[in-house]
């Protein structure tokens, strides 16, 4: 869980770095705030206007924030399962046919 907390967070943190070179509109969390906001029925949008003010777009960012590193956090749960290591053999393929050894 925390390997891909932290690999989301490195990968935001290097893009906003990148985005801050280039464009400041660039930004990822910029551009999916800018998404949920297009995506978003007109009465959702036009109620966190009109009832947010002037702390709508630190909460709208906030929120893909956090969403992000849900997602992140899943993910990291899911990389933890193992796949089972192959037993010796069972791919048909043998080292020595790799190295040029011959078993005798």
């Amino acid at each position: 869980m925390l390997v891909g907390v932290l690999s989301v967070a490195a990968a935001l943190a290097a893009s906003h770095l990148v985005a801050g070179l280039i464009d400041a509109t660039a930004s990822p969390l910029v551009a999916v705030g800018n998404a949920v906001r297009d995506l978003s029925p007109p009465a959702v949008t036009e109620y966190a206007i009109g009832s947010r003010g002037d702390w709508k777009a630190p909460l709208q960012f906030g929120g893909v924030a956090v969403a992000l590193l849900v997602v992140a956090a899943i993910a990291g749960l899911l990389a933890r399962r193992r796949v089972p290591p192959i037993p010796h053999g069972a791919t048909g393929w043998h080292s020595s046919q790799f190295t040029g050894c011959d078993q005798g």
